[in-house]
């Protein structure tokens, strides 16, 4: 019964995707291969580690934990937890927190709450870091195993036990700057199957579309609501995927998910797009 039920959603999944334009039903599917980029629009990249709830896990011990890197993460804060389950949390006394720990330039945070790790790089200047190594400088993958090694050795440590990875996470988080629907309908064709639909100049414009490719999980929003530091407009595009461990290297894992991630990028965008970003267009 089950099995039919999902051959059943597949089915229907197949049919909705049918009656989308070329561009979003391509959007799991290597169409090409995303070329190296001298301007590219990222803003914010995400590494999350997933285990199993670890109580031990608060505010004191993290509080304990950045102690130890107050050279680097000079601020904190304490955030609602990140959960994927809706409504309500009913519990005695505070519940769970979620601890940051932020650089001193805030280009960089470790969010931490008892079953994930996030790092976050976050763009501060005209430099992205990139996201693997490159010419013997670290990428933002590297530098959150990093923090996430010393983390499961501090928790050893005081705990007596370290947390064990069953999933990561990885979103890229994309502003592109526009003046006009006519504009963003030229970088985005997802926005130009959409505009013949509106009415005015100027429509609020929300997608969120998730699926499933192989075994990752992958969700695209895009939100033209946005506004940048400069006050300018701007399309704000996450591109999000997620996968099981199980017995892999989370390395090598990450290493998909930023593949499957760039494949999400390179669909999205238009040939124009790319171009600019690639530098071979105003």
């Amino acid at each position: 019964m089950r099995e039919a039920g999902f051959a059943a959603r597949a089915r229907e999944r197949e049919r909705v995707r049918s009656t989308l334009p070329r561009r979003w039903r391509t959007l799991g599917a290597v169409t090409q291969a995303l070329p190296s980029l001298k301007h590219p629009p990222i803003v914010e990249v995400v590494c999350g580690f997933f285990f199993e709830a670890m109580p031990g896990i608060d505010p004191m011990l993290v509080g304990e934990f950045g102690a130890g890197k107050k050279s680097i993460y000079t601020t904190h804060a304490l955030k609602p937890p990140v959960s994927e389950v809706a409504g309500l949390l009913v519990s005695e006394g505070v519940g769970p927190l979620r601890c940051w720990l932020v650089s001193a330039g805030g280009e960089f945070v470790v969010q931490i709450q008892p079953d994930r790790f996030y790092f976050n790089w976050r763009r501060r200047g005209d430099v992205y870091p990139r996201f693997g190594t490159h010419e013997g400088k670290a990428g933002v993958l590297q530098r959150a195993l990093d923090e996430f090694a010393e983390f499961t050795t501090f928790c050893d440590r005081e705990l007596g036990v370290r947390p064990t990875v069953n999933q990561v996470e990885l979103a890229k988080i994309d502003d592109v700057v526009f003046d006009t629907l006519e504009t963003l309908s030229a970088d985005l064709p997802l926005v130009a199957a959409i505009k013949p639909w509106t009415r005015s100049g100027a429509p609020e414009i929300h997608v969120k579309l998730a699926d499933q490719i192989g075994d990752v999980d992958v969700v695209v929003t895009l939100s033209n609501t946005h506004v940048t530091t400069d006050l300018q407009s701007a399309v704000r595009v996450e591109t999000r995927a997620t996968r099981q461990v199980g017995a892999a290297d989370p390395k090598a894992v990450f290493e998909s998910l930023n593949q499957a991630v760039n494949d999400l990028f390179r669909n999205l965008f238009s040939d124009i797009a790319i171009a600019r970003f690639r530098g071979d267009a105003p």
